[in-house]
């Protein structure tokens, strides 16, 4: 009877429906055996949660009658008379166990409630502090603590310990303490740094973004102290794709508080996506945070750019290891592997992965990814369209699947991907696809005017400039191709495409003059020769 009703008790954590029936196995049981003390206890501990105090004080002093020391009747007593409200009495009990009790901070807890209930403010708080020594990071200690210099009319002293346990509370992401907390603190005072600084980021986390911008834009200008207040205007900015802005703003927060490594890690962060050096950055955060996922995944993605895969990997192992279910990370790392030859481990670690969770979308389509490296497009088209039917309007996907359908001569689906994708974006990469469809149809004027149409939106695009300049070269237009590709390499000098289709013109359709006098050389149309 007693292992049901613990067994009851376990399955009882987020209801009170199986309370009752521990309770009435654990009365049957006493009244077999009566002289086992934690019998007694545990039935108080659940008559306690049913919130009947009286009698579950009266079970935890039938334990101590049996036996007068036992440690978990004398706590749950103390609890008891402070629920029932006989204050005098809880505080003097609790002050007899205190010594006996010396690391139980929730006993300190008790006894600065029963001071305060009883009016005594100076012996209440002196007993939360007490509490919070012990456990230093305990919020409802904290805010006890304010409650009580409230009363004392310590205002000034109140504020800064609600703006103490507020910070932690953020980072414990407690929302609906944050909220009480910030009450109390615009009792006190509404216009205080303190007090607007927990508004805005309340604002912010409940996804307000404007109205805590307006806020945080306002204590900047103060020059506040509060590095959050940086660090969260860095993320918004960030967000809006304002990142040199974000960098500046995070390199404040990681002034005001440098050993703090979610500042560190957010301006490494930044740096790199701007083609910055971050290593200064990253090293600082791993030095703070050496198990941290997403620092040592940014860190293999640094070393990976750097050319220097053997040092990548360990990083991304890490990363992998610390946090296998972290969708950005397993693609990271599925595709290190793929691009080291260790197909077998990529393949493996994506499917264990989407059997757990067949609808995560973007691990579909990194697989589709993977099988367009390998020009296996019939694979990747089957895990691209696996992606589609869980995010529909996907342009990523949309783009990814109509590109693998070109490759494995799914003509019609291509264009039909293409369609909706011009419909939802109205993106150059839409016109290209259109065009690329265009060609391989022979309606090669339907696809200049496609491609035309998506150079007048992005007349930079270095993708839809190649692909006019391949049409333009199948209709042996080579002046208009030889123009768009020396286009391409004015501003990509690198681009192995560009450089290989000019060599084919110079090759098949130009013919080289040189002056025997100077040495000069000149490319120049087969038909003027």
């Amino acid at each position: 009877r007693i292992n049901l009703a613990k067994t009851f008790i376990s399955m009882s954590d987020n209801t009170f429906s199986y309370l009752e029936p521990a309770a009435v196995q654990i009365k049957k049981a006493l009244a077999y055996k009566r002289n086992v003390p934690e019998y007694f206890v545990l039935y108080a501990q659940i008559l306690m949660r049913l919130k009947l105090y009286g009698d579950a004080l009266k079970e935890a002093e039938r334990a101590l009658e049996i036996e007068p020391d036992q440690d978990d009747a004398l706590i749950i007593k103390a609890h008891l008379l402070y629920l029932l409200r006989r204050y005098s009495e809880a505080r003097d009990f609790i002050k007899g166990i205190c010594e006996r009790f010396k690391d139980n901070a929730m006993l300190r807890n008790i006894l600065g409630n029963t001071q305060y209930a009883l009016g005594n403010m100076e012996e209440a708080l002196k007993a939360y502090k007490q509490a919070e020594e012990i456990e230093p990071e305990n919020t409802l200690f904290m805010v006890n603590e304010a409650r009580c210099l409230e009363m004392l009319q310590e205002n000034g002293k109140a504020l800064n310990k609600y703006r103490d346990a507020s910070l932690l509370l953020l980072k414990k992401e407690e929302y609906d303490e944050l909220s009480a907390v910030l009450t109390r603190m615009q009792h006190i005072d509404p216009k205080s740094n303190a007090t607007m600084g927990l508004k805005a980021k309340i604002h912010y986390f409940e996804g307000r973004e404007e109205a805590a911008e307006d806020i945080f834009n306002l204590l900047i200008k103060k020059k506040t102290e509060d590095s959050s207040i940086y660090y969260l205007s860095g993320m918004i900015h960030a967000k809006r794709g304002d990142r040199e802005q974000a960098v500046r703003l995070y390199e404040k927060a990681v002034e005001i508080e440098p050993d703090f490594a979610p500042y560190r890690f957010k301006l490494a962060e930044s740096k790199f996506l701007l083609n910055r050096d971050p290593v200064d950055e990253l090293k600082e955060a791993y030095r703070i945070d050496p198990d941290d996922p997403w620092i040592n995944n940014l860190y293999g993605l640094y070393f990976l750019k750097q050319d220097n895969p053997d040092m990548a990997e360990g990083y991304l192992h890490k990363a992998f290891e610390t946090a296998p279910g972290e969708v950005d990370i397993l693609i990271n790392y599925s595709g290190f592997l793929f691009k080291k030859g260790k197909l077998d481990d990529a393949y493996a670690l994506l499917r264990k992965n989407l059997k757990d969770n067949p609808d995560n979308a973007r691990l579909h389509n990194q697989l589709g990814n993977m099988f367009v490296q390998k020009h296996e497009y019939q694979n990747a088209v089957y895990e691209y369209e696996k992606a589609l039917r869980i995010d529909k309007d996907n342009v990523s996907y949309i783009e990814n699947c109509a590109s693998a359908c070109i490759k494995n001569d799914m003509i019609s689906r291509a264009e039909e991907l293409a369609v909706k994708l011009l419909d939802l974006t109205g993106s150059p990469s839409a016109y290209n696809i259109i065009g690329t469809v265009a060609r391989i149809k022979g309606e090669y004027r339907r696809a200049e005017m496609s491609f035309l149409e998506g150079l007048r939106i992005g007349k930079d695009n270095e993708v839809l400039k190649f692909s006019l300049a391949e049409l333009y070269l199948k209709r042996l237009d080579v002046e208009k191709a030889l123009r768009l590709t020396e286009e391409i390499l004015d501003k990509n000098s690198a681009s192995h495409t560009a450089r290989a289709l000019l060599n084919n013109i110079r090759k098949r359709y130009m013919k080289e003059l040189s002056c025997s006098i100077c040495g000069q050389s000149w490319q120049i149309g087969r038909a003027h020769v």
